[in-house]
């Protein structure tokens, strides 16, 4: 029964999303326009920027109360060296702050939506990609293109209550979109603020810091994993579904506007990159709904000492406390709220998974570990975290990745599953030999996820 379902998904191409644009468009950036007063993104008549001064006015009798805005420090570090160094404006922030209002009114399957960049007018081509059984929740995500530019990519993902987490990419731009209030003061505004940034503006570490607690030495092993051998006859490039559950507790779900949709925008870049030629699996998500259940796992101790194995602890897939298998989820996914405070060797750890498993934990916060405009719990790190752990899942390993230097000056890369974090330069996707992705014959995940997809959507 679970496989029928799962074969009900939509599998989203993405080459018939890049076919969408047709003519090249050069996309301006954020070099280009540092200068003008134009918005960063903006989507006419529903759209209000806000100055940064007025949102921080809290309480008075002009200003809307936003509450404590959790805009990353990094962009806030990053904004005041640049006026610091006087390459930009004392007056002047790398961010807007904006408002939406009703931005999809009808979440139609296709989307044709009119944008701003930089004060340039573009066309969005979404198509709706839903991957999780939230039904008519109020909540949708988008992928799609920009009109005209070719190596574009959206990310939407909107809710009734005018709420946009997403990230459209053209070029070796990223521009960011996402809520900064926290629960509580979202449900006391009915034009919840957002934050916009080019992550082209931000600081980056001139090393990488150490990111996964898994063992590095962990491929040494996988000979010894033994295959599924009821799976092992379809095909490596047949589809594979894998059903997550994510669970969260009380410190994420009041920090985040929606947490809910904020984890259907990382499942959505997730999919992007689990979604393509050389590795064919489609992530499917269901939520832990239970607040009662979010703050027995903020009261665990664990939640600070070891997150991963409080996971393992609650969710269990073995005789006698069978949850994983009852519910038909392959993986558990636990979204941390938390800064976690480990002991050696993990202790500068930001995730962790079983190998091989089926849980994982990836910390949703800054860590005062290290410093903090290195790991600080903004979209791009969370995002990583959460792909590279569950890449461990299908027993992705450190030793695969792919790192190289490019550009003038040049600058140093690494795909998703490297044990390290390099802000703005590490990339999302996983290793390859294809040609097309980032990879060689030595370093390629994409061929460890194939040879083992199967059997991690056999699990229950």
């Amino acid at each position: 029964m679970k496989h029928m379902q799962k074969n009900k998904i939509r599998i989203l191409s993405i080459t018939a999303i890049l076919l969408l644009s047709v003519v090249f468009i050069l996309p301006v950036s954020a070099d280009s326009m540092e200068n003008t007063d134009s918005p960063i993104f903006s989507v006419p008549g529903k759209t209000i920027i806000i100055d940064p001064q007025a949102a921080a006015m809290r309480n008075a009798d002009s200003a809307i109360d936003y509450g404590p805005l959790h805009i990353p420090e990094i962009v806030i570090a990053s904004s005041n060296a640049m006026k610091n160094s006087q390459t930009r404006s004392t007056t002047s922030e790398i961010y807007d702050l904006a408002t939406f209002n009703n931005l999809i009114p009808v979440r139609s399957d296709t989307v044709s939506m009119p944008i701003t960049l930089y004060g340039q007018a573009y066309t969005m081509n979404l198509v709706k990609t839903n991957y999780d059984d939230l039904g008519n929740d109020g909540r949708d995500s988008y992928r799609g293109t920009l009109s005209g530019i070719l190596d574009s990519v959206v990310h939407f993902t909107v809710t009734d209550q005018n709420l946009l987490y997403g990230n459209i990419r053209f070029g070796n731009e990223s521009i960011v979109i996402y809520p900064v209030q926290n629960r509580e003061y979202t449900a006391r505004t009915a034009m919840q603020l957002h934050v916009v940034y080019s992550e082209k503006d931000l600081l980056q570490p001139s090393e990488p810091i150490p990111f996964c607690g898994v063992d590095d030495t962990i491929s040494a092993h996988l000979t010894d994993i033994e295959l599924d051998k009821s799976v092992t006859r379809a095909g490596e490039y047949d589809w594979a579904y894998v059903d997550l559950f994510i669970v969260t507790d009380k410190d994420f779900y009041d920090l985040e506007a929606d947490w809910i949709a904020c984890a259907s925008d990382f499942l959505g870049e997730a999919n992007y990159q689990f979604q393509r030629d050389d590795i064919k699996v489609v992530l499917r998500a269901s939520y832990l709904d239970s607040v009662s259940t979010m703050i027995e796992l903020s009261n665990d101790p664990r939640s600070v000492t070891h997150p991963f194995a409080l996971v393992v602890d609650k969710y269990p897939y073995d005789y006698p406390n069978d949850y994983l298998n009852v519910a038909h989820k392959d993986i558990c996914v636990y979204l941390g709220g938390k800064d976690a405070n480990m002991a050696p060797p993990n202790q500068y750890a930001q995730g962790m998974s079983g190998v091989p498993g089926r849980h994982t934990w990836s910390q949703m916060v800054a860590d005062s570990n290290s410093f903090d405009i290195y790991y600080n719990g903004d979209r791009k790190s969370r995002i990583y975290n959460f792909i590279h752990e569950i890449g461990h899942i299908f027993l992705a390993t450190h030793e695969l990745s792919h790192e190289w230097w490019d550009g003038i000056p040049p600058f140093r890369h690494m795909t998703v599953m490297s044990g390290m974090y390099l802000g703005d330069t590490t990339q999302w996707d996983f290793s390859s030999s294809v040609p097309a992705y980032n990879g060689d014959a030595t370093h390629d995940n994409a061929l460890v996820i194939r040879g083992y997809k199967h059997n991690v959507a056999a699990h229950a």
